[in-house]
């Protein structure tokens, strides 16, 4: 997509989460890069032009998986053929360039503070494109995993975002009861059957007749998110949306 665009859509958005997140300073948050200063009288706050290239507009998208499609509205081939259990998923962008290194350096590389910044451009996006949520319900970690990683990143996320539009966040609602391989290694078919029946809901009175955002790092078949949704809804709610850092355009 063409990056004039998405500065336009993006600009207002980046320039408040640097100058709340880094005050007094004009470094990017992701890649380190300093602008050049404006001249003075110039309203020039800081941005993220490291990610012009990915970030997500708000149209052009699936009204149901948030994948970018031609045209407005309606939905993409996919969500024709099968409709997933949640309402709708928005993403930041997609999963490429330095969104993508973000999320690595956050999940194997223990860089627990990109949280903040992702988190804060997540209550963004979470405000533009959602009704407000009752609850935000981050995706689980396997205990196992959660061990070997210190942090659960989809809870970091969660508690930024809603910490920042003051939604309550619930990391116990679901529960990953058996350990499974990892996504990214699987295709479609092979991952609804990695995660079917390992997502549970383990506190129902988190969600009943409520309206749930599900957050997550990535969605790419959306086989993760549809297996917590049918897990929430069965537990009472009312409503299911997702909301993402990153969207996967192959899968």
């Amino acid at each position: 997509m063409a990056g004039g665009v998405l500065r336009g859509v993006w600009s207002e958005v980046a320039a408040g989460v640097a100058a709340l997140l880094f005050p007094g300073t004009d470094a990017c948050p992701f890649c380190g890069s300093h602008h050049d200063p404006e001249p003075v009288g110039v309203p020039a706050p800081p941005s993220f032009p490291c990610l012009d290239g990915v970030l997500l507009p708000l149209a052009g998208l699936c009204a149901r998986c948030g994948k970018p499609q031609p045209g407005d509205s309606g939905l993409c081939g996919d969500c024709w053929r099968q409709a997933p259990p949640f309402a709708r998923t928005r993403a930041l962008g997609v999963y490429a360039g330095p969104l993508r290194e973000a999320i690595h350096r956050l999940k194997y590389h223990g860089e627990a503070h990109l949280a903040r910044p992702l988190g804060a451009l997540l209550a963004v996006r979470l405000r533009q494109a959602f009704p407000p949520p009752d609850v935000i319900v981050p995706v689980p970690l396997h205990p196992g995993k959660l061990r070997r990683r210190g942090f659960n990143q989809s809870e970091l996320l969660a508690r930024e975002a809603g910490g920042r539009l003051s939604i309550p966040v619930a990391p116990d609602a679901l529960a990953r009861v058996r350990a499974t391989e990892a996504q990214s290694r699987l295709g479609g078919g092979a991952r609804e059957a990695n995660v079917g029946a390992a997502i549970v809901a383990a506190a129902p009175w988190r969600v009943l007749g409520k309206s749930v955002l599900i957050l997550d790092d990535i969605y790419t078949t959306g086989a993760t998110a549809s297996a917590c949704a049918e897990a929430l809804i069965a537990a009472g709610a009312r409503r299911v949306d997702v909301l993402v850092v990153a969207i996967g355009l192959r899968g």
